[in-house]
């Protein structure tokens, strides 16, 4: 009977993990679009990107979670009522809010304004206005929109280096969208990547709850290996091979771009350990409260 309950604690709790890991991809995921409303930026991720991630990247680290072992504190847990339900508020504060919310997303809109800032755009510059098109040509925008690209163009001092004069003319315009286009599938490509990389450093701190990720208690989870590798190959698959990126509206980005936001993974693991020890030092605390689930 022991074994039974403990077995089904178990299956509900790495249920549990696996809704908090995929949860944490909302902030990313709608971040962008609320951005590109309200201050009318570029959009950093393409919805037909999201769907590599939502069927691609997530699925089989999700997966795995499902073969993680319980945890000690599994059986001194009151048993669930009929009202307790798999999406707690507790689960939500830890994927959606702190992770999803902050964390994730501040990485990922780093990697994607880094990789304009390396083509020499500032933020300010980014803000475009309602309803421009930043895809299209140049004959294709209003006449004040026009002068907006204008003035980006000539306040990019790297592309002026490389196009004296480029700004002058509709030709040299032209010729200056489709530059602004490729430098938006870069930094899109630098935000798919990145939050692949928080992603995968999360699933890993996502194992336990209160047990570090280094304690020598921690089982190993080999089923986690390939799927980690699976989900770093699919992401680069999509961004570095010919053909297959254009269709995603990506380019292949650059080493130093595509891991400008890799110091998400210290400070992740700096959130996630410090929160856990917490946890284990004051188990009735205010954080074990607001994140054990």
């Amino acid at each position: 009977v022991v074994v039974g309950v403990r077995e089904g604690r178990q299956i509900f709790e790495n249920l549990k993990k696996a809704c908090c890991y995929i949860l944490t991809h909302l902030g990313p995921e709608i971040v962008p679009y609320v951005l590109n409303f309200a201050l009318m930026t570029p959009q950093a991720i393409e919805t037909i990107v999201l769907l590599l991630v939502d069927l691609g990247t997530e699925m089989l680290p999700g997966i795995s979670l499902a073969y993680e072992e319980s945890e000690e504190r599994v059986m001194s847990l009151p048993p669930r009522t009929a009202k307790d339900h798999l999406i707690c508020p507790n689960v939500l504060i830890q994927g959606s809010l702190i992770m999803g919310g902050c964390v994730e997303v501040f990485f990922c809109l780093w990697g994607f304004y880094w990789t304009f800032a390396d083509f020499g755009f500032s933020f300010r510059s980014l803000i475009l206005g309602p309803n421009t098109g930043y895809r299209g040509s140049y004959s294709s925008l209003t006449a004040t929109q026009q002068v907006k690209f204008r003035d980006i163009c000539l306040a990019n001092a790297k592309y002026q280096a490389t196009h004296p004069g480029g700004c002058s003319t509709a030709a040299g315009m032209e010729l200056f969208m489709a530059h602004f286009s490729t430098v938006l599938s870069h930094a899109q490509a630098a935000y798919f990547l990145t939050f692949v990389q928080c992603q995968a450093i999360h699933v890993l701190c996502r194992r336990s709850q209160t047990l570090s990720l280094f304690s020598p208690s921690q089982t190993f989870n080999w089923r986690m290996i390939p799927a980690l590798c699976f989900t770093i190959g699919f992401a680069c698959f999509f961004v570095y091979v010919p053909g297959v990126n254009n269709a995603f509206l990506l380019a292949p980005v650059s080493s130093s771009n595509a891991c400008s936001a890799l110091w998400c993974i210290p400070v992740i693991l700096l959130i996630e350990e410090g929160r856990k020890l917490l946890c284990r030092l004051s188990p009735e605390g205010v954080i074990a409260y607001l994140t054990l689930y």
